[in-house]
């Protein structure tokens, strides 16, 4: 009763805001009809921790180039991933998962997270990042697809990634905090 009461974290609402354009994203038809991918609950999840990553990997860039941000970059990006996981328990218990189960599909979603985002972290880093990138993607993103993937379609989210951790590197870390960014926009 009494969190009725209790101020609103600005940085909170920051967060859900970047979490819902991330499921908008992730949500576009581009990745389902071009890409070959399935609507499912598990497919949804690759390209929501795909499109998380892209978010992540923006708030780190900010937090190791501009000391002075990285206070502030460390909570909203602990604020975004609160909100995604707090919606992704909400999405389980509208699907039917029991109380027993929830936790356990949690643990494996927080792992399964956690795998994804250091994967994606590592292919850039890697002497070959496109390459490297490609395989993370295909290993994670198509692994749900009913048949293996057209190297062309790996190779064009693998484009897309790219492109989108330039477009977001060049937003503003004050837009961000204020809950906006913007992802490029997919040519169909």
């Amino acid at each position: 009763m009494f969190a009725l009461f209790k101020k609103s974290n600005p940085l909170d609402k920051a967060g859900r805001s970047l979490y819902e354009t991330c499921v908008h994203q992730s949500r576009n038809p581009f990745f389902y009809r071009d890409l070959g991918l399935e609507e499912s609950f598990e497919q949804r999840f690759e390209l929501l921790v795909l499109h998380a990553f892209l978010i992540i990997h923006r708030l780190e860039i900010e937090a190791d180039e501009y000391p002075q941000n990285k206070d502030l970059a460390e909570r909203l990006s602990q604020s975004f991933f609160d909100s995604l996981f707090q919606n992704l328990q909400i999405t389980l218990r509208e699907m039917g998962v029991g109380d027993v189960g929830v936790p356990k599909r949690m643990k494996k979603m927080m792992l399964g997270f956690n795998g994804r985002i250091h994967a994606y972290q590592q292919a850039l880093t890697s002497d070959a990042p496109f390459e490297a990138l490609s395989d993370a993607l295909e290993r994670n993103v198509f692994y749900y697809t009913p048949s293996s993937p057209k190297q062309t379609d790996v190779k064009r989210l693998c484009t897309y990634t790219q492109d989108n951790l330039i477009t977001l590197k060049n937003q503003r870390f004050d837009d961000m905090v204020g809950g906006e960014i913007t992802f490029k926009t997919i040519q169909e």
